[in-house]
């Protein structure tokens, strides 16, 4: 085809696969997206659009979401942008299985999100595996109530004319062959979808991410009634002026154990005033001039800073603030939660011409 033009030699001669790509016009990929959200705190993102794709995603059966499935589609607002997320590389949709490895694979530690199409979902945390890293980031400020209802609307869309629109682009033989068995699934599927998604808020919430931009903030971690924990951040002009609120969130303690703020490497102030809630609290701060002022704090509070002498503190309870101060970069960097459990029995085979043949097993356990 000419139209390859200087191409024409990678593909002649060969059978390919050309996947369309989406969006069309200018997107960013998932890592460069997140460094946009670091840098500056005027980029947000449409995280209500990012849990809908991830309803659809269970509905049709779509388990391989990693970072890479993604494309971050940027509209301009007033001061930055605002990033839709597009979902690509759609070739996991309505995967079944059968077969004893199959099916041994899936009930071990080796491939448990591969949970096929042809059953329900028996382990909806281990299905949305794959998106872990871009969860922990992009759905940290949602309520359980204000997840339920974004969960409910989705479904309510998801009507019997809908799926039979969605299912007639299937081309033939497959449509007359598949047909009334994923138009069973799908109804099955939006049947148990809020309890799904439900189970999964709770297992990821345990523990929560929230992260800074680069630029300066204001986080004010309060008490509000029945022992939950509010955490809320503005932004801070270059003047020190408070700006407008641009993350809240009241964490309930029967869902949420643990929360880990990271402030980046703007010059943010950190108020901490509980007297009543037991969530653990862990605070990882980058560059940038720190203040914290801690007049009541339930609990010990984990602080990991930089050795810069740029970090102030004042508070009656300040010594609640169980500080660890370095100048390895380490000490401050992001590291992803994990809320997964598992365990691994692995054989060990070598050899050497001094020892000879050595065989053995290896367990290994992994924990939150």
């Amino acid at each position: 085809d000419k139209n390859f033009g200087d191409y024409g030699a990678a593909f002649a001669n060969t059978l390919c696969l050309l996947e369309e790509r989406e969006p069309v016009g200018d997107s960013d990929n998932t890592a460069k997206m997140f460094k946009k959200l670091d840098e500056d705190n005027d980029n947000t993102y449409d995280a209500a659009m990012y849990l809908r794709a991830r309803a659809l995603d269970v509905m049709v059966g779509d388990w391989d979401r990693h970072e890479d499935q993604w494309r971050w589609k940027p509209e301009k607002t007033e001061k930055g942008k605002k990033y839709l997320a597009v979902p690509r590389d759609r070739d996991q949709v309505f995967y079944s299985s059968d077969g004893f490895l199959q099916r041994f694979a899936q009930s071990s530690s080796l491939l448990p999100m591969m949970q096929g199409y042809e059953r329900e979902i028996k382990d909806i945390d281990w299905y949305l595996w794959e998106g872990r890293a871009m969860s922990s980031r992009l759905l940290s400020q949602y309520t359980e109530e204000e997840w339920d209802n974004e969960v409910k609307a989705f479904c309510a869309k998801m009507t019997d004319e809908v799926f039979e629109e969605a299912l007639k682009k299937i081309p033939e033989p497959n449509y007359t062959l598949r047909h009334a068995q994923f138009l069973t699934r799908l109804k099955e599927r939006r049947a148990s979808l809020p309890k799904l998604m439900n189970d999964f808020y709770h297992f990821f919430n345990r523990i929560v991410d929230i992260q800074t931009s680069d630029k300066n903030e204001r986080v004010l971690i309060t008490h509000p009634a029945g022992q939950h924990l509010k955490v809320q951040i503005n932004k801070i002009s270059k003047e020190g002026n408070i700006k407008e609120e641009i993350f809240s969130r009241n964490f309930d303690p029967k869902v949420t154990k643990e929360i880990r703020l990271y402030t980046k490497d703007g010059n943010d102030s950190v108020f901490i005033d509980n007297k009543t809630s037991n969530i653990k609290l862990r605070i990882i701060a980058g560059s940038g001039k720190k203040h914290y002022d801690v007049p009541n704090a339930s609990r010990t509070i984990q602080l990991f800073g930089r050795k810069n002498g740029n970090s102030d503190f004042k508070g009656e309870d300040e010594n609640r603030l169980r500080k660890k101060m370095s100048i390895d970069t380490s000490n401050v960097s992001f590291y992803n939660k994990d809320m997964y459990s598992r365990s691994s029995l692995n054989p060990n085979v070598g050899y050497n011409q001094d020892d000879g043949l050595l065989a053995g097993l290896s367990y290994e356990i992994t924990n939150p």
